[in-house]
């Protein structure tokens, strides 16, 4: 009887999906902003990422060429069985940010700090060599 009520409460509280009659309407096909933002000081950049506690393992931040890319992925399974009727969903949604560096770095000594949601990747410069010269 336990398993008909877990069963029955799930699939009470799960979310309908709406219809879009465009793809274009459609959230899943749209570019979602995160909230990255780089800044800098005159030593070092400071990317500022939104990174929940519970995703701090799916993000990574390198420094590739002349650029910060800040990249994850998280994935989705859940399935739910009731009489007969199978329900399941499987989502995995992956996201990629560059910021154009004009300095460069020291790439082996980035180092980050966690403010709340947010992790902070502070990314050491080499010199003062502005590479728009």
């Amino acid at each position: 009887m336990f398993i008909r009520e877990l069963n029955d409460f799930f699939f009470n509280d799960t979310a309908t999906t709406e219809i879009y009659t465009e793809k274009a309407k459609d959230p899943f096909f749209k570019v979602q902003n995160r909230g990255t933002t780089l800044s800098e000081t005159d030593n070092m950049y400071v990317v500022r990422a939104y990174v929940p506690e519970s995703d701090k393992d799916n993000v990574k931040v390198r420094i590739q060429n002349d650029k910060v890319v800040v990249a994850g992925s998280r994935a989705f399974v859940d399935k739910l069985e009731d009489q007969g009727k199978k329900v399941s969903t499987n989502s995995y949604q992956t996201f990629k940010e560059e910021f154009k560096l004009d300095h460069p770095v020291a790439q082996n000594a980035i180092w980050q700090e966690r403010d709340g949601d947010f992790l902070q990747f502070l990314i050491p410069k080499i010199g003062f060599v502005n590479k728009k010269v």
